[in-house]
């Protein structure tokens, strides 16, 4: 679905006055019925013993069950699977971000997907709320020197694939701080300087650790929302707005088989792309490594798959098939092949 310009503003007033918003029905119920079996074929196939079946939640065991953070899956060159690049091709999805940043050219991260099983998090216990940009960023334009800014707006987004309420996991955001965002560093004492960066702004991933007094009142201001959804919604947030993921509440909701998907994707005009953070990106399309959910300035990529991670599991080794407008997106040329990089042909026969 494409927005039209008035549907688009009431959801941009919205993002910009409580740091998140959920669009509706951007992806069909359908596609995201689909993008779900794919996930699932996915998963599945990553257990060398085939010991994982999406109808049996007794195999989602740990032992089973791929490297994940939260639930979130940053290895097995997920970021490169086919079905997150289809997701990142959707014209709602690209239309939105192309609305939100009122450009055609853009740049998509190279993220990963969620998938929270029903059995693994104590629900009271894992509250790791936090802000995913640092309080001041380096910031170029087209070919300027880079200079540093604060608050750059960075937008995070996912493709939820499954009904998601409000007992059954997923994003949680404390509504409208994204508004205080630059007042809780410098209260802290951790504004970020030039000459003395913050030392996670290579991340920009900070931790509100809730065992911190100053913390619980800050956090205390803002109204906590769990975040409820359909299939086929794209929730979109500001990196400065403290969030985080919650796991299934398993005293309300005893359904086995109950589990949350989505698919993080992430976009921001490429003007804002040095040489250096295309370099970076062209490295990481070629050897499939998937990367933060910042598609430029200061990219991180996930080093993939060390043995100690991969030991029983199945290291995908197909390649995704990209369209004229995914390679834009991921910031190459048109002509760009797997086969043409070198990069690629060392990995794969490292993989082997």
């Amino acid at each position: 679905m494409i927005l039209t310009q008035e549907q688009f503003q009431e959801y941009k007033e919205k993002l910009d006055e409580d740091g998140y918003v959920v669009v509706k029905g951007l992806v069909s119920p359908t596609k995201a019925q689909e993008y779900e079996s794919r996930f699932w074929d996915y998963i599945e196939s990553l257990s060398e013993s085939k010991l994982i079946d999406r109808n049996d939640p007794t195999t989602w065991n740990d032992e089973n069950w791929p490297n994940n953070i939260h639930g979130i899956f940053k290895n097995f060159k997920i970021g490169h699977a086919q079905f997150v690049w289809d997701a990142r091709d959707e014209d709602g999805i690209v239309g939105l971000y192309q609305q939100l940043w009122n450009t055609e050219d853009l740049l998509v991260s190279f993220d990963g997907a969620c998938m929270i099983r029903p059995s693994v998090w104590n629900h009271k216990t894992n509250n790791w709320a936090h802000t995913d940009q640092a309080p001041l960023i380096e910031l170029s334009e087209y070919n300027a020197k880079p200079k540093m800014v604060r608050d750059f707006p960075c937008v995070q987004g996912l493709l939820n694939l499954r009904p998601c309420g409000p007992n059954d996991g997923g994003l949680v955001v404390y509504k409208g701080s994204h508004k205080h965002h630059q007042h809780y560093f410098i209260k802290k004492g951790i504004d970020q300087k030039i000459n003395k960066p913050w030392k996670d702004s290579k991340n920009h991933w900070h931790l509100i650790d809730q065992e911190v007094e100053d913390n619980r009142k800050f956090l205390s201001k803002f109204e906590k929302i769990k975040v409820c959804c359909d299939p086929g919604d794209f929730i979109i947030w500001h990196s400065r707005t403290v969030h985080y993921a919650e796991a299934i509440d398993k005293t309300l909701n005893t359904d086995p088989l109950a589990h949350r998907m989505c698919i993080y994707i992430c976009m921001l005009p490429s003007k804002y792309a040095t040489a250096s953070d295309l370099h970076k990106k062209r490295e990481a399309l070629s050897e499939l490594q998937t990367t933060s959910h910042w598609p430029c300035i200061k990219i991180k990529t996930n080093k993939n798959d060390r043995p100690n991670i991969t030991k029983g599991f199945v290291v995908p080794e197909v390649l995704p098939v990209l369209t004229d407008r995914m390679k834009r997106l991921a910031g190459v040329e048109p002509s760009f092949q797997f086969t043409d990089n070198y990069v690629q042909k060392k990995y794969s026969s490292k993989s082997k």
